[in-house]
């Protein structure tokens, strides 16, 4: 296929409008500031814009392929092994506890990327455990401040004695 000079312009300008989220993620992984459990969601999140693209463009031939190409290669690296430290970034997203709430919390499902873990079970337990009551805590707190907001009430916290006896 031959292209004008005109249309590699317009291509080529087309290109540039589009890579600011690739911009974004070059810089991010760049810095200083980069943490693991989040480069495995970052890099889906440009799965799906990817996805996203292509369907906006189904029409429009020539973009729709420059999508297709830019996707191709991401999917080799997201979900077909070719960068083989994808899977540890995947499992990694236990250590942020955002994330963690919303993951798999089976420690079996971590041992097969990260055998180190074998050493952890008991303090899995725990970190499960903790996460778990930390979401409650957080849940609770925003529940006390809506009730304390809505009703102008006096909160008063029980104790773990307290709770049991009710």
């Amino acid at each position: 296929m031959q292209y004008s000079r005109i249309k590699i312009h317009q291509l080529a300008a087309f290109v540039s409008q589009n890579s600011e989220n690739f911009m974004i993620l070059q810089i991010k992984y760049q810095g200083n500031h980069v943490l693991s459990s989040e480069l495995y969601n970052d890099l889906n999140k440009l799965h799906f814009w990817h996805v996203d693209n292509i369907e906006k463009h189904a029409k429009d031939l020539i973009r729709k392929n420059l999508f297709e190409t830019s996707h191709l290669k991401l999917k080799k690296y997201l979900f077909k092994g070719e960068m083989p430290a994808m899977k540890l970034f995947k499992a990694s997203r236990f250590t942020d506890p955002r994330q963690f709430k919303n993951l798999d919390q089976n420690i079996n499902t971590y041992l097969m990327v990260i055998p180190e873990l074998k050493n952890c079970t008991t303090e899995w337990f725990l970190y499960a455990d903790l996460k778990y009551k930390s979401i409650i805590s957080i849940r609770n707190i925003n529940k006390k401040q809506e009730n304390k907001e809505d009703q102008n009430c006096v909160i008063v916290e029980l104790s773990d004695a307290d709770e049991r006896d009710e």
